[in-house]
């Protein structure tokens, strides 16, 4: 799908991407991209301390995008089949990420305040 959808010439050169496991294949795809993913443990090897420091730092990193994902998807609009007008699903998903974006801020301000 990735491929297809020619979702590779939209990614910026400058930032680091973090990926998963699944990914194999997109360092392959563009060579000017920055792929940052985990290392795998492969037969009979263990990782050493580096490569699991890297893997640690990798999830924290990969854990804001996956909570913010999660947030996403209580608005059931954003997990559930699409039926509406394909043209509508980007401004949809706007819109459903900006309620997130907006709830995000309100519970940090809330917080704030309640610490003070």
């Amino acid at each position: 799908m990735f491929k297809e959808e020619r979702l590779v010439e939209a990614l910026p050169t400058g930032i680091p991407i973090y990926t998963d496991t699944g990914f194999e294949g997109i360092n392959r795809l563009r060579d000017d991209i920055n792929i940052r993913k985990p290392k795998k443990k492969r037969k009979k090897r263990k990782l050493n301390g580096g490569e699991k420091l890297g893997n640690r730092l990798i999830s924290k990193e990969r854990v804001k995008v996956e909570h913010a994902i999660g947030g996403i998807k209580k608005f059931k609009i954003a997990s559930a089949i699409f039926r509406g007008i394909t043209h509508c699903m980007n401004k949809t998903m706007q819109i459903t990420c900006g309620l997130w974006n907006f709830h995000i801020r309100k519970v940090s301000e809330l917080q704030t305040a309640l610490r003070i």
